[in-house]
């Protein structure tokens, strides 16, 4: 602990651009007691991520590594920071990647607090799945050795980790990502937001948020919007986020002739604005997520979701908006519920959805009493043992 009884944690993050564990981190830094903890973050990126001011202005200290593009020098990088830096009473980790040779020498450091967090439910790709294969064993053993908690955001992230026999294991916990729900209580001018985008006047805004990878299935997405197009003229969809992919879809959008249908966003920082004053639908056709933080944020806003059956059923929190598409249904099928969705009224209202949310564990501040609970359970545990 710190002279003034604080318990120490350090974080550890492939990065703080923007992205679902980066903006839960930073959410908890602004939410979690500075009283009773003191929040520090090592980054393995040696680049200044969207959040790294945020999290600084909540006191917490920034360390950095080269580990994303040289796993190698985590170790080294690691116990520099603990020695430079430390003694810290726990250390949390996020994302597989790396937390085997985090948690292997927070173990050696003499950390009892090493808690990794799964974030995932998938490997991106076959051929990455085949080429770190050997990394990706060592990883897990080192996770299932070291590990003193195991948390995960889903049941799909914890088997995607170590398998079935986690959800047995005592050390394993959902705790699950969360949202600050005080940005989608504030009312929008939908009008004046949308001809700020440009969005076509009296156009059903069908949105998406997300990162231009793999995994979001933007090829289907687009096979949805052309086939949508050629049954009606009165959709528009709004894509958020950035990524290797979207050149490319963007080249697709404008061979197939819709781009007038279409606003690339790029990254945003007002996605609950945009939730609440662009967008009327959400649509999500991914191969797999860990949980699908963006899916909640939607129903936070009152919107229906058209979504695959791939995202975990726990991002269902509020039923009425939810409406899912097995990925093995042709086009059509996708086409068909976006329709049905148009042309019904909407079940549930903007604030009764917010309503819902927050009551729900999505609910920052709950998370963050969760997460509260486990960083005194683990410091208690390591009272205990040195008695």
């Amino acid at each position: 602990m710190t002279d003034d009884g604080r318990i120490r944690v350090l974080q550890v993050v492939a990065s703080l651009n923007r992205g679902g564990i980066e903006t839960w981190l930073a959410q908890t830094t602004q939410h979690i007691s500075h009283e009773r903890f003191a929040l520090d973050v090592l980054v393995l990126s040696e680049k200044e991520g969207a959040y790294e001011k945020e999290i600084l202005a909540q006191g917490c200290r920034v360390f950095r590594s080269s580990g994303a593009s040289r796993p190698w020098r985590i170790p080294a990088d690691f116990a520099r920071v603990v020695r430079e830096h430390g003694p810290y009473d726990i250390v949390h980790t996020h994302g597989y990647f790396f937390a085997g040779l985090v948690l292997y020498r927070a173990y050696n450091a003499g950390i009892r607090g090493r808690i990794a967090h799964s974030r995932n439910a998938h490997d991106v790709g076959k051929k990455a799945m085949l080429a770190w294969a050997p990394w990706r064993w060592l990883m897990r053993y080192c996770v299932n050795r070291y590990a003193t908690h195991i948390l995960a955001i889903s049941e799909a992230s914890a088997v995607y980790l170590l398998g079935p026999r986690l959800l047995k294991d005592p050390r394993y916990q959902i705790l699950t990502t969360a949202i600050d729900l005080a940005p989608f209580g504030m009312t929008q001018n939908r009008d004046a937001m949308r001809s700020s985008l440009s969005i076509p006047e009296h156009s059903t805004v069908i949105g998406h948020v997300g990162n231009f990878s793999w995994l979001k299935n933007y090829d289907l997405l687009v096979d949805i919007a052309q086939a949508l197009c050629e049954r009606r003229d009165d959709v528009h969809f709004f894509l958020v986020g950035d990524g290797e992919r979207r050149e490319s879809i963007e080249k697709r959008v404008n061979a197939l002739g819709i781009s007038q249908h279409f606003t690339f966003a790029g990254f945003r920082s007002d996605v609950p604005a945009l939730l609440n004053g662009a967008m009327d639908i959400f649509l999500m056709p991914s191969r797999f997520e860990g949980l699908g933080r963006v899916v909640v944020e939607a129903q936070a806003a009152g919107r229906p979701c058209v979504i695959s059956s791939a995202i975990p059923p726990l991002a269902d929190v509020i039923p009425q908006l939810i409406n899912r598409v097995s990925l093995d249904e042709p086009v059509s099928a996708w086409v068909e519920t976006l329709e049905q969705v148009i042309e019904e009224p909407e079940t549930v209202t903007q604030k009764e959805a917010l309503d819902i949310m927050q009551q729900s564990q999505f609910e920052i501040r709950q998370n963050v009493s969760s997460l509260e609970n486990i960083y005194e359970r683990a410091i208690a545990v390591q009272e205990t043992t040195a008695e």
